[in-house]
């Protein structure tokens, strides 16, 4: 597999040499493993970023204090080699002279390459001193594929947004911080006015769909499905905009109309809960997956009614209802009589598992997230110290709650299995595990990799939709990418130190090509997925940085007990 992935790029060939070349040199000489010298060449321009690294790393960490990780990094990327130079030139500039940090150097470097390295030089000054942004923002908008388009465009389109649209300089980077900003804000000074004024949304609405992964793809969508949505299937306006203010948001949106016709006539759903689904990132992999269990129960997951599958994926998406296939309440068993000495059963609980879906589903659709925690409290009849004790049970933090700021499903679900004492397995404890551990660690590992894979259950839908009524082509098809990359992303912590990155950080996906420019983004990769909705998460909720998933409380017997009474026994 690694052979295959060095030779599927173009000058495969000159890489597979340079590997059997250089591979001794990098690993006995320069301390490289044999997964980080793959990872570089397993790119465009592998076999000179590979040649690149053997000549610049001790520069670059003996003389400017890079750590060899840090060096991976950046040349674990089309373009390595340009990408190193230009490190190598522009980090004492960048530091010196307009007081970056080597992490934030790195961090461009990683993701924007050489062009987004030399546009922060240019512009830095510019976007600071004559439009009042700060470093920290302009390094935000270039630590993106395509940094340097979307750092222009905030140049070119700032007064503009600002003055004559109303928004205020915050709105403008969040939109511009993810993978195709420039895209995104260009469909924001487009349609704006129209979403505003003909659909009804609020300015704050439509930058809260712009302001992720592929946020162009999802505003055109909701212009186009909103009236759809509303109309023939009796959603409102707030849950369109919950369902398309994540990454994959178009997506979703197109899952939504897919199948809750199907969701809600045929398996017995209701629409708050398909939106309540849906209004995550992954949520069409979300949707679909429910689809296919209610259609063609798998059996670990038959003795679930409805209500627990709907929880469920409310927790944590696909990779919850994976996890519970692979074993999760056999591990949680197994921690249960191991090490928390839990009564097989408790009857007190804070809420029954169709109210998570509600509430969460409320929170999600929210138009005033500030007001959702003290209207939640009349809505539910709950009180403050039950609405908490619910939240804390599905991963979200006291702040997080009062303050209506709900991470994605997936960052829940990593919190959930930590506090559950569920532990994802590290290499050098391998040797140690039981085979209980190695199935957990294994499943668990899932909620670092791909949700985007495509799902057959298309002639399904079709077939059960069409029983009913005509349906055009068009609806009932899912939207697919022309290409993907089957690519793993770790997920990035944005507050961390970039000196401890893992050697698979190269193993993402691929950045532009240097100089063809930022290719529309279209259907976001779940790469994109998993490491930037906790990133743009960590953004928006930069007060609440205490509440890291690491410092999440464990949970005591009860509350094990209580998510005990989610899997079937």
């Amino acid at each position: 597999d690694q052979v295959v992935a060095i030779a599927s790029h173009d000058g495969g060939k000159q890489a597979l040499e340079t590997v059997e070349r250089l591979l001794p040199v990098l690993c006995q000489e320069l301390g490289m493993t044999l997964a980080q010298v793959v990872a570089i060449a397993s790119h465009y321009g592998g076999k000179q970023a590979l040649e690149a690294v053997q000549r610049l790393l001790p520069v670059l960490c003996q003389e400017l204090g890079l750590t060899p990780d840090q060096v991976v990094a950046i040349a674990s990327n089309n373009g390595g080699k340009q990408a190193l130079e230009t490190v190598q030139r522009l980090l004492p500039v960048l530091c010196e002279q307009h007081g970056l940090t080597p992490d934030q150097v790195v961090a461009i470097a990683s993701n924007g390459g050489k062009q987004a390295l030399e546009t922060v030089q240019r512009l830095l000054p510019v976007l600071c001193e004559q439009h009042g942004l700060t470093p920290d923002q302009v390094v935000a908008i270039a630590s993106h594929d395509g940094g340097k388009q979307a750092l222009e465009t905030v140049e070119r389109l700032l007064p503009v947004l600002c003055q004559e649209l109303g928004m205020t300089l915050a709105q403008v980077v969040a939109i511009a911080s993810h993978y195709g900003g420039k895209q995104a804000l260009e469909a924001v000074q487009r349609l704006l006015p129209v979403l505003c004024q003909e659909l009804g949304l609020t300015p704050d609405q439509v930058v809260a769909i712009a302001s992720n992964n592929g946020g162009k793809q999802a505003l055109e969508t909701v212009q186009r499905l909103l009236p759809v949505l509303c109309e023939q299937h009796g959603l409102t306006p707030d849950q369109v905009v919950a369902i398309a203010s994540h990454d994959g948001g178009k997506q979703a949106l197109e899952a939504v109309q897919r199948l809750l016709p199907v969701l809600c006539q045929d398996h017995g759903l209701n629409p708050d809960q398909v939106v309540a689904i849906a209004s995550n990132g992954g949520g069409r992999q979300a949707l679909e997956s429910i689809f296919a269990q209610l259609s063609r129960p798998d059996q670990a997951l038959a003795a679930l009614t409805n209500d627990h599958l709907v929880a469920l994926a409310c927790l944590g998406g696909c990779p919850a209802l994976e996890a519970v296939k692979k074993g999760l309440p056999h591990a949680l068993t197994l921690i249960k009589r191991t090490s928390r000495r839990l009564p097989e059963r408790t009857s007190h609980r804070v809420a029954d598992h169709a109210q998570v879906a509600r509430v969460l589903g409320f929170f999600q659709c929210h138009s005033h997230p500030a007001q959702a925690f003290d209207e939640a409290m009349a809505q539910f009849a709950m009180s403050r110290h039950g609405l908490l004790q619910l939240f804390r049970r599905v991963g979200v933090t006291e702040l997080e709650a009062c303050n209506g700021t709900l991470p994605p499903a997936s960052q829940r679900w990593h919190r959930i299995l930590q506090a559950s004492g569920v532990r994802t397995a590290t290499p050098s404890r391998a040797s140690a595990q039981t085979p209980d551990q190695a199935s957990l660690d294994a499943f668990a590992d899932a909620l670092e990799r791909g949700l985007d894979a495509l799902s057959p259950i298309d002639q399904a839908v079709q077939a059960q939709a069409s029983s009913r009524r005509k349906r055009s082509r068009s609806e009932s098809s899912v939207t697919r990418s022309s290409a993907h990359y089957a690519v793993e992303v770790p997920v990035r912590e944005q507050h961390a130190a970039l000196d401890s990155l893992p050697p698979s950080w190269g193993a993402k996906r691929p950045r532009t090509r240097i100089g063809g420019g930022l290719a529309d983004p279209g259907t976001p990769m779940h790469g994109d997925l998993a490491a930037s909705s906790t990133v743009a998460w960590e953004h928006d909720a930069a007060p609440f940085a205490a509440a890291e998933a690491g410092d999440f409380p464990a949970f005591n017997d009860e509350e094990i007990a209580w998510l005990m009474e989610l899997f079937p026994q």
